[in-house]
């Protein structure tokens, strides 16, 4: 099976460990690290 080199869609680590978990034998040399890019809006008051 081939995979991107890039998975974008993969949006929090919940989800990056359910994929690397559900295609572990295909992905044994496979390394991931998830940027969290985006901080959530806080009221500054």
């Amino acid at each position: 099976m081939r995979h991107p080199q890039c998975l974008e869609l993969l949006d929090t680590e919940d989800k990056l460990r359910a994929y690397l978990r559900d295609h572990a034998d295909e992905l044994r040399k496979v390394r991931a690290v998830l940027f969290l890019c985006e901080l959530p809006l806080t009221d500054a008051s």
